[in-house]
């Protein structure tokens, strides 16, 4: 047997309890969530047997239900702050001459 693979056998319930321990270890309250076929972003509140029970804003109304860890991932925040590059400028023989950031449109330190 190839090392590092296991020659134990697991069944089927074996392997739902791992993956749902698995999935419970990666969220914890306060995490912002989503359901995996879309929806509103969510805060966790509380753990319970049968999942996570989350909070959401539906306009003024809040809303709470409670999710399995396999329906749910957590929330990756767009970040609203434009990226940051470098920028160098070569001469023709393709020696840098001078290497620059790009921040918000504006080259750093400027060019000469």
């Amino acid at each position: 047997m190839e090392a590092g693979v296991s020659d134990r056998l697991w069944s089927l319930d074996e392997l739902v309890e791992r993956t749902s321990e698995q999935m419970t270890m990666r969220f914890k309250t306060g995490n912002i969530v989503v359901l995996k076929s879309g929806g509103p972003e969510m805060t966790i509140v509380s753990a319970t047997d049968e999942g996570f029970s989350c909070i959401w804003f539906v306009g003024k109304r809040r809303s709470r239900e409670t999710f399995p860890a396999e329906a749910l991932r957590k929330h990756r925040k767009a970040s609203t702050r434009p990226p940051n590059f470098r920028i160098s400028f070569v001469n023709g023989e393709g020696q840098v001459m001078s290497t620059h950031k790009l921040r918000d449109g504006k080259l750093d330190p400027p060019p000469n």
